[in-house]
This record gives C-alpha cells, sequence and structure tokens, in this order.
C-alpha cells in the first residue's frame, strides 16, 4: 500500500496539473472515439473525482446521479 499512499500524495500537491493532464487524455479519447462525448466526459469526471480535482462539468450541468436544484 506504500505505492498507493505515494500517488495519493502526489496528486494532492499539483491537483492542477493533474486535472489538465485528464483533460488533456479526455480531449485525445474525444477526437479518436467520435461520438462519444458523453461518456468520456463521464469517465474524466469519475477519474477526477478519485483523484481528488473534480470540476463541475462543462456547460454547468450537474454530475450525473445528483438531484437537480430545487427550483424555487
Amino acid at each position: 500500500m506504500a505505492l498507493l499512499d505515494k500517488i495519493k500524495e502526489l496528486l494532492g500537491k499539483n491537483p492542477d496539473q493533474v486535472n489538465k493532464v485528464i483533460d488533456k487524455a479526455g480531449s485525445a479519447a474525444k477526437g479518436k472515439f467520435a461520438g462519444h462525448d458523453a461518456q468520456i466526459d463521464m469517465a474524466t469526471n469519475k477519474i477526477k473525482d478519485v483523484a481528488g480535482g473534480s470540476t463541475p462539468p462543462a456547460g454547468g450541468e450537474p454530475t450525473p446521479g445528483t438531484p437537480p436544484p430545487n427550483p424555487s
């Protein structure tokens, strides 16, 4: 488990760089697998959640599985 702890430590030190790499990989995947943008976005968001650098999805859309805001 020491390796996993080291990975988590490194991810925590540079969350912005980690997010950039994840986004770049997602963009490359979108270029290679056209038509699967929604699935790739969902995967990159899950990876960011695991990595601890989650950002809201583009377009202000809620993350799948979260309830919509209460219109008052």
